[in-house]
C-alpha cells in the first residue's frame, strides 16, 4: 500500500513539472538517488569545485535539532548534485524543501534544476528554495522558477582570493587595519586554533555577549556544541586570548577550497586590545597556508560589522537570490499568508517547551 502511495505521488509530480516546464525548451531528464554513507557523500562535495560547508554531511545532521531533514542527492554518473533539506510545517506536516549554496553546478543549469523539483516534488514538497553559490551576473528568469521573498542566506558578501601572496593581500588592506593587528599581537594577544573544543565554553560566554550588546539572539549552547561534534575536521575554530583567557573568537567551516565565517564574537577587553583584528588575520594567513583559496565573510550587513570586514579589503561578491520553485500553488498561498503570524509563536512555543 505504500509503495502504491509513493508511486502515485512520484506520478502526480511529474504530472505537474512537464505542464509548468513548457517553453523551457528540451530539457533531459536527470534521476537523483540518495546517499546515505557519510564518507562517500563528503568526499564527493569536497571533490566538487563548488564545494560549500554548507553541503558537508556535518551540517545536514546539525541541522535536525531544527527539525530539517537531509536528503544528499547524486546523478546518475555519481556526482554530487546537493544536500537538499526537507522541514514540515508543524501541526499540518506539508513539506518546504531547501538547498543552501547549492546545487554544486557552476552557474545556472535547467537540466539539475529540474530534476531537484521533481525529487521534491516526489517527496511531498509544496515548494523548493535554492540559495545557490552563482553570480548575480546569472540573472536570466528560469521558466517556472520565481525570486524568493524569504531567503536565508545573505546575496551580498565579502570575498577573499587568497591565491594571492600574502604580502599583497597586507597591502591591500585599510592602513588602521594593519596597524591594529600590529598593535594588537604586540600587546600579548595571542591566537590559537582550537583543534579539540576545550576553548569552545569561554568562546559560547564572549557570543553570548557580543549577543547581548547587538541584539540579536543564539540558538542553544547544544546546537554549537553539536556543531563542533558534527562537522569535525572541517571546523576551524580559532580565539584570542589575552592573559590565557579567551576574548574574541572566529568560527569557520571550510569545504574543498572554500572557507566560510559562522560566528564570531569580542568582548569589550578584547575590543580595546583590537584582538579581532589580529585574530581574523591570523585565520586569513592559517587558510591561506592549508589551500584555502575563497574566503567568503558570510554576508555584508553594511553596519559597524561589515565596515569592519571590507577594512581587510575583500571584494564585494552579489550572488543570485535565492529562487523559489512552488510545486503546491494552494498550500504554498497559504504558507505564506499564515508563516508572519505563524513564526513568532513558533518561537514562542519552542521557548516555553525550553523551560518547563
Amino acid at each position: 500500500m505504500l509503495d502504491c502511495r509513493e508511486d502515485w505521488r512520484r506520478t502526480a509530480a511529474l504530472v505537474f513539472l512537464r505542464q509548468h516546464s513548457a517553453g523551457c525548451g528540451t530539457i533531459r531528464s536527470m534521476k537523483l538517488t540518495a546517499v546515505h554513507d557519510q564518507g562517500a557523500w563528503d568526499s564527493l562535495v569536497q571533490a566538487s569545485p563548488q564545494a560549500h560547508p554548507l553541503q558537508l554531511w556535518g551540517w545536514g545532521e546539525l541541522k535536525r535539532q531544527n527539525g530539517w531533514t537531509p536528503h544528499r542527492l547524486v546523478e546518475a554518473e555519481g556526482a554530487a548534485v546537493a544536500q537538499m533539506l526537507v522541514w514540515s510545517v508543524p501541526r499540518l506536516g506539508w513539506k518546504l524543501a531547501y538547498v543552501p549554496r547549492g546545487p554544486l553546478t557552476a552557474g545556472p543549469d535547467v537540466e539539475t534544476l529540474s530534476a531537484l523539483a521533481e525529487y521534491a516534488a516526489g517527496i511531498g514538497a509544496f515548494t523548493l528554495q535554492v540559495e545557490p553559490s552563482w553570480s548575480a551576473e546569472s540573472s536570466t528568469p528560469i521558466n517556472g522558477w520565481q525570486e524568493c521573498k524569504r531567503p536565508i542566506l545573505m546575496s551580498e558578501t565579502f570575498v577573499l582570493d587568497l591565491s594571492i601572496d600574502e604580502a599583497d593581500l597586507m597591502a591591500q588592506m585599510a592602513r588602521k587595519t594593519r596597524q591594529y593587528i600590529r598593535k594588537s599581537a604586540s600587546e600579548g594577544v595571542r591566537v590559537e586554533l582550537d583543534r579539540d573544543g576545550r576553548y569552545l565554553d569561554q568562546a559560547l560566554e564572549v557570543y553570548q555577549q557580543t549577543a547581548t550588546r547587538a541584539g540579536f539572539g543564539l540558538q542553544a549552547e547544544s546546537y554549537y556544541k553539536k556543531l563542533l561534534d558534527e562537522l569535525g575536521g572541517s571546523n576551524r575554530l580559532f580565539v584570542a586570548l589575552i592573559d590565557d583567557k579567551v576574548e574574541a573568537f572566529l568560527w569557520l567551516a571550510t569545504a574543498g577550497t572554500t572557507a566560510f565565517e559562522l560566528y564570531g564574537g569580542v568582548t569589550g577587553i578584547g575590543e580595546a586590545k583590537r584582538a579581532n583584528y589580529t585574530l581574523k588575520w591570523s585565520a586569513i594567513q592559517q587558510m591561506k597556508a592549508a589551500g584555502i583559496t575563497y574566503y567568503d565573510f558570510n554576508g555584508n550587513l553594511h553596519d559597524g560589522v561589515g565596515r569592519f570586514k571590507q577594512s581587510f579589503g575583500p571584494r564585494l561578491v552579489e550572488y543570485r537570490h535565492s529562487l523559489e520553485r512552488v510545486l503546491k500553488p494552494a498550500q504554498f498561498q497559504t504558507f505564506r499568508r499564515l508563516w508572519p503570524l505563524a513564526k513568532p509563536l513558533g518561537r514562542l512555543l519552542r521557548r516555553s517547551d525550553t523551560q518547563s
